[in-house]
């Protein structure tokens, strides 16, 4: 447990499952900017339970998403599409995709209460699949629900659970996200995610 107590466990437990509730409830009421800010935070404390406090909050935050960047691109897909990135994808003066969240979108929305001026959060009917609008980074849905079956997902939280049954659907494959806090492998098959790219064949 990486020395926390156990009722400080428990609390951050109930505190991660009950940001990642508030983020689905915001999705659903097409709040994206609220959706968006619960996710950073739990994001924040699963990072935090994973790479301890003696790492920044950017590497933290960072590190936790850098780890299943493939996932994340392809749940900013819609979760239709792989994309294989060898070495990490950047974006030209504004670093990598995890940078890019840190830095012009959690930050902001959490000591400025908004985003930067080169992020834009998109409503379910505006929604690009990934990349940018009109210039602006674009902070889609399917983005921030990837995020949130990473918190999910991590081994961390495998003792988390909502106070609520929360069932989504993706690629017509209904999620029970009752029974997959600490499940990523089976996250990432139920969702049609391939570890690695198919091989080619001659």
């Amino acid at each position: 447990m990486l020395g926390f107590p156990t009722d400080v466990f428990l609390s951050l437990m109930k505190g991660i499952s009950a940001r990642v509730g508030e983020a689905i409830t915001k999705l659903h009421m097409n709040d994206t900017e609220n959706s968006m800010l619960q996710a950073a935070c739990a994001i924040d404390a699963t990072a935090r339970r994973r790479f301890g406090t003696k790492a920044g909050n950017r590497e933290r935050f960072t590190g936790f998403l850098e780890k299943e960047e493939d996932f994340l691109i392809y749940g900013a897909l819609s979760f239709t599409t792989h994309i294989y990135v060898k070495g990490r994808l950047s974006f030209s003066g504004l670093g990598t995709l995890p940078e890019l969240i840190y830095k012009s979108v959690r930050n902001p929305l959490i000591h400025e209460a908004e985003t930067g001026d080169d992020v834009i959060l998109l409503p379910k009917e505006q929604e690009v699949s990934f990349g940018f609008k009109d210039n602006k980074f674009a902070v889609s849905q399917p983005l921030i629900l990837t995020m949130l079956l990473l918190v999910v997902g991590a081994k961390e939280n495998e003792h988390s659970s909502f106070d609520r049954p929360w069932m989504l659907t993706v690629n017509g494959k209904d999620l029970s996200l009752n029974h997959l806090w600490g499940q990523m492998d089976i996250i990432k098959r139920q969702v049609g995610f391939e570890e690695r790219p198919p091989e080619l064949v001659a």
